[in-house]
């Protein structure tokens, strides 16, 4: 009884297309709604409000249904279908519709490559691998380190931009978490990270030389030293606090906004994720 065998807002009577009054209005309403700026998502939700059901049994409607009805042509009159829109809205609403859909996709460009040039391995500093797999809808993409000798974990991307997402939300609700502990900045942070864990790995070896291993944490030393500058990151806090301030609660990252704010990604493993300021506080 759920299976519809004509699009909504059509019935077939004594043999022949008609159209439905009620579901007639809410095609109208969808093509009217969506090039006023909603949102499929948004539609959707104002008409599963409506009580008006999609097919019977079937009372809460999706952006797919609202999706497909916006790029239906049957409801122009093609395939001798009556008419419920005519041309031109329909050409205004798929238009309106190709340049969002566009505009998704260029902002998904973009960062992804903000993330695949800003993102370094945590263990050994080294540039990152974004690695599809699956096909169609159960694609999904795995980041791990380019380094082969590395082994250190993978991450998921969808659950990096979560982590990014949820860190960057924390610092819009409170932008004085991007304040820096002191003015002093360290910079590459990758390589010191890099050293440190070269260092780590010699510490729990027993057969290492004792005055070798020593040699090298005195050069730690001064390799983490030369790179603290006392440059005052007052200035780029600033910066960052101010554009923090002009945004609410975000739903979903864009290129844009991360280089505004960050500077580096480090990943280590189990998941875990350092973000790194532009003013060199990491979060």
């Amino acid at each position: 009884m759920g299976t519809r065998y004509v699009p909504f807002g059509y019935e077939i009577t004594d043999g022949r297309l008609a159209v439905i009054p009620q579901e007639e209005r809410l095609v109208k309403s969808a093509f009217e709604l969506y090039i006023s700026g909603k949102s499929f998502k948004n539609i959707a939700e104002r008409f599963t409000m409506t009580g008006i059901e999609y097919r019977e049994g079937k009372p809460d409607w999706n952006k797919n249904m609202i999706k497909r009805m916006i790029e239906n042509k049957r409801y122009c009159g093609k395939d001798d279908y009556p008419r419920i829109i005519s041309d031109e809205v329909y050409k205004r609403a798929n238009e309106l519709k190709a340049k969002k859909q566009l505009d998704i996709d260029e902002g998904k460009a973009s960062l992804d490559k903000f993330i695949h040039q800003n993102t370094v391995c945590g263990k050994c500093g080294s540039r990152i691998h974004r690695n599809k797999h699956g096909r169609y809808a159960n694609a999904y993409v795995i980041i791990d380190c380019a380094n082969d000798q590395c082994g250190a974990s993978s991450i998921r991307e969808s659950v990096l931009h979560e982590i990014i997402l949820s860190r960057i939300n924390e610092l819009i609700d409170n932008p004085k978490l991007a304040e820096p502990e002191s003015n002093s900045q360290v910079i590459d942070r990758a390589g010191i990270e890099q050293k440190s864990n070269e260092l780590y790995c010699k510490l729990n070896d027993e057969d290492v030389d004792r005055g070798e291993l020593l040699k090298q944490i005195f050069d730690l030393a001064k390799y983490k030293f030369d790179r603290c500058t006392g440059t005052d990151t007052s200035a780029i806090t600033a910066e960052i606090q101010k554009v923090l301030c002009g945004y609410s609660k975000i739903d979903k990252l864009t290129a844009d906004l991360l280089n505004k704010i960050i500077s580096k990604i480090h990943i280590y493993d189990g998941g875990r994720v350092q973000i790194e300021l532009r003013n060199g506080k990491t979060i």
